[in-house]
């Protein structure tokens, strides 16, 4: 099993391009992979992150059959992560019952992850899915409470427009309820925001 690092600041890295024919299978130590497509408008809209110790079912379409991925990924977050080539791969789904369920879980788990992304895009106002974005980003502030994202990320991640996102994060800023800053967000009143149905 080899071993790719690609250590993350304020870039991101490109793992595999929609089309693309994928020959190794990531095994995530550390950071993220975030998986997107892009629509003909070029607006980038999630279909999930595997966080570390997952497995994602993009990547092993792409490189156990010969067609190509079906989406885009790349590493975020300081990532890190093991590659294995396709035969070893199989060899242990074939011989190792545990590892069959692991990979039969994180498919399984990532299912879900787009059916409730497509069920919020599709159900959810827009006012909603930013604050539902905070609420699951809580944990990545730094010590002063400094979410580090740009709003373009954050639209990709909720499925909207960076144009509405600006909107909405100002009339949030203007209520005193965030600090917007270049590529970060703080909090100045957590206890300001609702969620809005």
């Amino acid at each position: 099993m080899s071993v790719a690092k690609m250590h993350q600041d304020k870039h991101k890295s490109r793992l595999f391009s929609a089309g693309e024919q994928e020959r190794q299978v990531y095994f995530i130590g550390d950071g993220a992979m975030h998986v997107y497509v892009t629509g003909y408008s070029g607006r980038n809209v999630t279909l999930y992150r595997v966080e570390r110790g997952e497995l994602c079912p993009i990547n092993l379409r792409a490189a156990m059959s010969k067609e190509g991925a079906l989406a885009n990924a790349e590493g975020v977050d300081g990532f890190i992560a093991a590659t294995m080539g396709v035969a070893d791969f199989k060899a242990l789904v074939a011989n190792h019952a545990d590892f069959r369920t692991f990979v039969f879980e994180s498919i399984t788990s990532r299912f879900e992850d787009v059916i409730q992304q497509v069920a919020e895009i599709t159900t959810r106002s827009v006012d909603y899915r930013i604050e539902r974005y905070f609420e699951t980003h809580l944990g990545k502030t730094d010590g002063a409470g400094v979410l580090h994202v740009t709003n373009e990320d954050i639209a990709t991640e909720i499925g909207a427009t960076r144009e509405v996102v600006n909107r909405k994060l100002k009339v949030l800023e203007q209520a005193g309820i965030v600090e917007l800053g270049r590529g970060r967000i703080r909090s100045r009143a957590a206890d300001k925001r609702r969620r809005i149905k």
